[in-house]
């Protein structure tokens, strides 16, 4: 949703039949300038706005359902006691921290920020949940461990000749900590780019809804913004 950044986004556009934005005359750069969404809101009404939207997909979700509710440092943790109330404290499942270590800021009193929050909330205990594996730079070894009922605790498994085993592993399961770039959004070359300014990496919206719903499934995204839900969705065989 807006996240009451407190600013207006706004995208390029040129005029059909001029090469280049440098020929457009400076009073008339209105004309290029494109309004995508506004962000600036009263506290209050923002709130408002943001309990309206999140009761009706409450409404709206099927028992097996998920919310994701993608936000900033700006509202975060107001709308995570607000999910708190209207779904419950039992219902939450996860906090995922999106971090994109490519953006890269300049002076900053303070640390650099590079990651958002995505809040995930079961409609009900019944909620899909999918183990999402994500590939490893390289092949990795690690001990096999198994359950000591004498020790009560995990322990490495050895083979006869009391050797520890070992397993290889080309991926490993995801957490709750998510490190995919925006370079696939930001970079005017790539394939996914659209020029719309907060455009969202098809990798994060693909992990999201392979983690939360089968083949098949209905899919939301009630602020469409750069239609990459719904690219994901489609792609994934999800409605």
């Amino acid at each position: 949703p807006p996240f009451a950044s407190n600013k207006d986004y706004l995208r390029k556009v040129e005029l059909r039949g001029l090469k280049e934005l440098g020929q457009i005359e400076e009073e008339n750069e209105s004309i290029i300038q494109q309004t995508m969404y506004e962000d600036i809101w009263k506290r209050d009404e923002y709130f408002q706005f943001m309990y309206e939207r999140l009761i009706l997909l409450k409404e709206l979700l099927a028992d097996t359902g998920s919310l994701f509710l993608h936000v900033d440092q700006h509202k975060g943790h107001y709308l995570k006691v607000m999910l708190d109330e209207l779904f419950g404290e039992d219902n939450f499942v996860n906090e995922i921290v999106w971090y994109y270590p490519d953006n890269f800021q300049g002076n900053v009193k303070g640390l650099a920020n590079n990651h958002n929050t995505i809040y995930w909330y079961g409609k009900s205990k019944n909620y899909v949940a999918n183990q999402v594996l994500i590939p490893l730079e390289k092949i990795t070894k690690r001990d096999r461990r198994i359950w000591s009922k004498e020790k009560q605790a995990l322990i490495p498994a050895r083979n006869e000749d009391g050797k520890i085993i070992y397993d290889e592993y080309s991926h490993k399961k995801a957490d709750d900590v998510w490190t995919i770039g925006q370079s696939s959004v930001t970079k005017t070359k790539s394939s996914e780019y659209r020029g719309y300014i907060t455009q969202k990496p098809q990798q994060l919206l693909e992990r999201i809804i392979k983690a939360a719903s089968n083949e098949k499934g209905l899919i939301l995204d009630c602020f469409v913004g750069s239609g990459t839900t719904c690219i994901a969705a489609q792609n994934l065989g999800r409605r």
